[in-house]
């Protein structure tokens, strides 16, 4: 009986010692993780997806997606003593050096340049609080509602936070622009360097482009207090993922980014629940035809195999509908969802213009009436002339 007891007692520590494994298997190092479905933007695993932790240099996203957003990529920007004076990686810019947006934006891609970081915030703002504020502004406006940004390059500040969740969804809009699809990918980039012949050679510190098939971003990170962070992508069978890490060690980072990844597309796929113009109903319009009602745009969504069938679809039209309707007038929605958990509304649109029937105008019943009237009223007349005239020949004869 002690033995037993004693057993029991050991698997307990034991399991009190080991790591946290999801239910699916997973096992990360990291604090926070998540990875998403770059096209649909649904999160397919999360580990304290909203925590609040120090993104270090995968705050240079924002950075970057501002600059491809509010500048021109050969804008002449001059480096400030404030930028030149920045720690921690960099590209030792002069005060008074003049760059081309373009050349900073991959000096903080590529090399994640402190330095050009905060040159680009103060091009673009005037002064580091200002870009901050609209690093913020543009977070809210992406759904990143649990980031709060106090520097462009993510140097460590106690009041600069952001979460797994809000980075994917900054990476996913930053992906969408070809231009930093291109210079994530890039390995090596040259820009000028005031006061020597040659070029300085940017190179891109990504480890992932080099160990994942289909790897094609993002954005790596450092600090004492924030740890290994990382924002990663890649793209298979022209799915692409997202995933961020935060909270890491050195080799977790990329064996958490792998895994993540993994589980992404082995777990997952892309359905395409409606298709646009896919004619949904044909609906009775008083006073007109029937009209045939349309899906006004397609919906994809990421489920898993067992999920699929799962899914439903609701038709919601407008009651007493009326001509005239003109072609691609909203007629209600198309409602789909997993379960209970409603994914989306579709619009419904009128796949033709439906006039209204001369008959129904209430007009058209007084013509109706008054013609007739009106034709018996002259034919009446026309038997009274002819027979005043026939009258009048005979009273001649006479």
């Amino acid at each position: 009986m002690r033995r037993l007891i004693a057993v029991f007692l050991i698997i307990i520590v034991i399991s009190w010692t080991l790591p946290a494994v999801a239910a699916d298997g997973l096992q990360l190092e990291a604090e926070a993780a998540v990875v998403m479905d770059g096209e649909t933007g649904r999160v397919l695993w999360a580990k304290n997806p909203h925590l609040p932790l120090p993104p270090a240099s995968t705050t240079k996203i924002m950075t970057i997606l501002l600059g491809l957003e509010l500048g021109q990529p050969e804008e002449v920007v001059t480096v400030s003593p404030l930028a030149a004076s920045q720690d921690g990686s960099r590209i030792y810019l002069g005060a008074g050096e003049e760059y081309t947006l373009r050349e900073l934006l991959y000096a903080v891609q590529l090399a994640s340049a402190n330095d050009a970081a905060v040159a680009v915030a103060e091009h673009l703002a005037g002064s580091v609080e200002e870009f901050a504020r609209l690093m913020n502004q543009r977070a809210r406006e992406l759904g990143a509602k649990n980031t709060n940004f106090v520097n462009p390059n993510g140097l460590p500040d106690p009041e600069h936070r952001t979460t797994a969740h809000d980075l994917a969804l900054i990476a996913r809009k930053a992906l969408e622009y070809s231009e930093y699809r291109e210079m994530i990918t890039t390995k090596c980039y040259p820009i000028s360097w005031p006061g020597h012949e040659e070029e300085r050679q940017l190179w891109n510190r990504n480890k992932l482009l080099e160990i994942y098939d289909g790897a094609d971003g993002v954005k790596t990170g450092y600090t004492t207090e924030a740890g290994h962070t990382f924002v990663g992508s890649a793209t298979r069978g022209g799915r692409q993922l997202i995933s961020v890490v935060l909270g890491s060690t050195n080799g977790g980072v990329w064996s958490d980014t792998v895994s993540l990844l993994d589980y992404g597309f082995e777990n997952f796929a892309n359905y395409e629940l409606v298709r646009a113009g896919e004619e949904v109903a044909l609906v009775p319009v008083k006073y007109g035809s029937e009209v045939p009602v349309h899906t006004a745009a397609g919906f994809i969504y990421t489920l898993t195999p067992g999920e699929r069938e799962g899914v439903s679809t609701e038709i919601h039209l407008a009651e007493g509908l009326v001509a005239p309707i003109e072609e691609g007038a909203e007629l209600g929605t198309l409602t789909v969802s997993l379960g209970s958990e409603q994914l989306a509304d579709i619009p419904l649109v009128a796949a033709r213009g439906v006039k209204r029937k001369i008959y129904t105008h209430w007009w058209f019943w007084l013509l109706a009436l008054y013609i007739p009237w009106r034709i018996r009223v002259g034919i009446r007349r026309l038997q009274r002339q002819r027979r005043r005239r026939r009258l009048k020949v005979k009273k001649k004869d006479w």
